[in-house]
């Protein structure tokens, strides 16, 4: 049985702003993190354009 390598990821909820989003998924990816999700909830930011931008600064964590 071959073993699957294990991954950590963080949800992600909210920021300050534009930029405090960005630094937090960079953040994420630079501490090791496999994956980067977003929760959807009222009076969340919108999980669609979080997880966006979160792709247009990052290049290894999958997103969710």
């Amino acid at each position: 049985m071959a073993l699957k390598p294990f991954r950590i990821g963080v949800a992600l909820s909210a920021a300050a702003d534009r930029r405090d989003w960005i630094e937090q998924c960079r953040t994420a990816e630079s501490v090791g993190f496999d994956t980067i999700s977003v929760v959807d909830h009222l009076g969340r930011p919108a999980p669609f354009p979080a997880l966006m931008l979160a792709a247009e600064h990052t290049t290894r964590p999958r997103l969710g």
